[in-house]
């Protein structure tokens, strides 16, 4: 899976923070993802992104401790699979 995501933070509470926040984010995008039953490689037009980024965003402000993250956006979502990656 290849994804590029971007994110929308409160600024005052990010600096707040005092810690990246981007480790955070791709540690939670893969877990959900990867924990999520309904995500099929081969049929991602029916995957429910909206569903995807509104539970990243619930969760990384649980794990932050603070409303940190307005909002996730995805900007690029695709699949490679591995007899299609160079070697």
């Amino acid at each position: 899976v290849v994804m590029n995501l971007a994110y929308m933070v409160d600024a005052g509470a990010a600096a707040a923070l005092g810690r990246d926040i981007e480790p955070y984010l791709l540690d939670e995008a893969f877990s959900a993802l990867y924990a999520d039953q309904s995500f099929d490689a081969d049929h991602l037009d029916a995957y429910d992104l909206t569903r995807f980024k509104t539970r990243l965003n619930e969760r990384l402000n649980e794990r932050l401790g603070a409303a940190v993250v307005r909002d996730v956006l995805v900007q690029e979502f695709n699949y490679v699979a591995v007899a299609d990656m160079r070697k």
